[in-house]
């Protein structure tokens, strides 16, 4: 009897079966199934003929029954599951879950179409013109594996930009960082082109998500945008693949299989033999690096427009003289402050007779006091309460020094006796609060935010100044990726200026060399600036990444464990939060110079009983 191997939407690597010879014909790989396993009965997926050896194969199940009349996956789509398991190190299983969602595979939810929402799109695409679309229009008529990366100017025309291409194939996959992104564009796309096109996001309904992947495999849907789940969906046969802001840290997955979806995307179209275009202002460093050496095609298309003008301003100050003045002469000429600041909160704090950071408990990351009473860890979310005195030295002199959001709105209030609108994750703790927050926004004369308010589209031109307040928070912590990605918010900040607005930096670290380049508007000379660095501490793209989580119970795993001669292990240290079932965690980081030398250490680590090790292949933060 022929032995085929399933996979289920569960922590499993793939299981063997019989299939009985009347199913034999029909079950192929791709096929959708329902097979015994720990006493119940599931649905899952033939992943292909199964090369599994046992003399007795009496111990083996049957398959019950074939769930679909054809394949619901392609090779090339179960190909790309393998991939993702194997480059990730992950089980097959949490890649299928990935990849269809859960109510495919329950038969009580039952089926009905949902018409989408016809609704006027809020922003309209801009004309692009054919001159600077021709290029990348015959890179996809070619219509085979390669990946192309385009500089573009700003947001909206970024989105124009594919809505334009889309009309130039019969299938795709456009995957947006966001979920309002991705709604715009299928706003945009769906006014023009009523049928075949669907988004995927989480706002979905369970209704509306069965019917959205069982149009994709089906074949009537043919186009499909959305957000990083999008790069996995079933569709038949995608023709192009577009990554909307490539650089965007929201692909990664958090939780197993915590896979990157821009990376995943470029890897289904080499398995696919397609082209995938991926698209920013402000390209990855890595995405720069593999245009500069030919693995990527790169086209560049010039904004008509002058930049904002930029000015850095150094000082210890919650805001400078200079400051203060310049946004007291905007508010008598009733336009639009933005304060941008990435820390939310008030301050930290400090003992004055001995330095002592009041500090996690369980992280060891500086506290943030917040509404003048509580002192919250912005890492592990532990909660404290304001000290009287130090700890260490027993000194009543603690003071509350840097800025937070709290903090800039006090000053704001005071300095200029406007009370400002804050806008952070502290007032709006629900998408719901956060929309009402964004409107109230638009309607009053200062604003101060975090990086929730980074909405280039909805602000855009709307501020008359902006200052960008004590971006120092960018490299609190050790990320060799922290100047790029204050870079890359900058740049979104540019685009919620008015054309004669101006952005104003304030920084305690004028001489950092990020600055120079901002004020010259050079992201070009600045990545390739931070390439170099990259390249003389063997960073990526000059190196392989891997974070780990190690779990366990009573005794340490001994040191050796983390020693190699291929890699360079930092770590382990405690790990700010412990595993739900374990006693202890700590983290390691892995530095190697290819991905075979990280397997092969990671390999000695896996294999230890005593340990639970969960995997971050290429973080997004070191």
């Amino acid at each position: 009897m022929r032995l085929i191997d399933v996979i289920f939407a569960l922590n499993l690597q793939p299981l063997t079966y019989l299939c009985p010879d009347e199913l034999s014909e029909k079950a192929v790989p791709g096929m959708l199934v329902t097979a015994p396993i720990r006493n119940k009965t599931k649905t899952g997926i033939i992943l292909g003929n199964s090369f599994y050896k046992n003399e007795n194969e009496k111990t083996l199940k049957s398959i019950i029954s074939l769930e679909s009349e054809s394949p619901i996956l392609t090779p090339s789509h179960l190909k790309l599951i393998e991939w993702v398991s194997s480059y990730y190190f992950s089980s097959t299983g949490l890649v299928l879950s990935a990849v269809l969602p859960d109510v495919l595979f329950n038969k009580s939810v039952t089926k009905r179409k949902s018409k989408p929402k016809r609704t006027n799109p809020l922003y309209r695409p801009i004309n692009i013109k054919d001159s600077e679309l021709s290029a990348a229009v015959d890179m996809v008529k070619q219509k085979c594996y390669c990946c192309i990366l385009i500089k573009i100017p700003d947001f909206l025309y970024e989105l124009s930009y594919a809505a334009r291409l889309l009309e130039e194939v019969p299938s795709a996959i456009i995957l947006s960082p966001g979920k309002t992104d991705s709604e715009i564009l299928f706003d945009m796309v769906n006014n023009t082109d009523t049928t075949g096109t669907v988004c995927i996001n989480s706002d979905l309904t369970t209704a509306q998500k069965r019917d959205t992947y069982q149009q994709l495999i089906d074949g009537t849907a043919s186009k499909v945008i959305g957000t990083m789940t999008a790069a996995l969906c079933p569709i038949r046969k995608p023709s192009l693949i577009i990554v909307l802001e490539e650089q965007s840290a929201y692909y990664k997955q958090i939780s197993t299989p915590r896979y990157n979806a821009r990376d995943v995307a470029i890897m289904r179209a080499y398995m696919e033999n397609i082209p995938v275009i991926l698209m920013s202002k402000t390209p990855s460093g890595t995405s720069y690096h593999n245009a500069g050496t030919g693995k990527y095609k790169y086209l560049e298309i010039k904004s008509d427009t002058n930049p904002p003008a930029v000015s850095v301003v150094q000082t210890r100050q919650t805001l400078s003289d200079r400051v203060v003045s310049t946004i007291k002469t905007v508010l008598k000429k009733q336009h639009k402050i933005l304060i941008f600041i990435n820390r939310r909160g008030h301050s930290i704090v400090v003992c004055a007779e001995c330095g002592l950071i009041d500090e996690c408990p369980r992280c060891k990351t500086p506290l943030g006091l917040h509404d003048k009473k509580t002192m919250l860890c912005h890492r592990c979310k532990h909660e404290g309460k304001i000290k009287d005195v130090c700890p260490r030295c027993k000194g009543v002199d603690l003071r509350q020094v840097g800025s937070g959001t709290q903090k800039i709105e006090e000053f704001i209030t005071k300095n200029t006796e406007v009370q400002p609108l804050r806008v952070d994750s502290d007032c709006a703790k629900t998408p719901k609060e956060l929309e009402k927050l964004l409107i109230a926004a638009k309607k009053v004369p200062i604003v101060v935010g975090t990086k929730i308010l980074l909405r280039r589209l909805f602000f855009r031109e709307h501020f008359d100044l902006i200052v960008v307040a004590n971006p120092d928070v960018y490299f609190s912590f050790p990320d060799y990726m922290a100047s790029e990605r204050l870079y890359q918010d900058v740049s979104v900040l540019t685009e919620m200026i008015s054309p004669k607005g101006r952005l104003i930096i304030q920084t305690s670290i004028a001489d950092k060399d990020i600055y120079r380049f901002l004020r010259r508007n050079d992201y070009e000379s600045f990545i390739n600036s931070e390439i170099n660095k990259r390249k003389q501490l063997h960073y990526p793209p000059y190196g392989k990444l891997v974070k780990i989580d190690v779990h366990f119970n009573d005794v340490m795993p001994p040191a050796a464990l983390f020693l190699s001669d291929e890699a360079e292990v930092l770590g382990p240290v405690n790990k700010d939060t412990v595993k739900e079932g374990y006693k202890h965690s700590v983290e390691a980081l892995i530095k190697a110079k290819d991905s075979g030398a990280v397997s092969r250490v990671l390999s000695k680590i896996i294999l230890n009983k005593h340990i639970s090790v969960d995997i971050d292949v290429d973080p997004v933060t070191s």
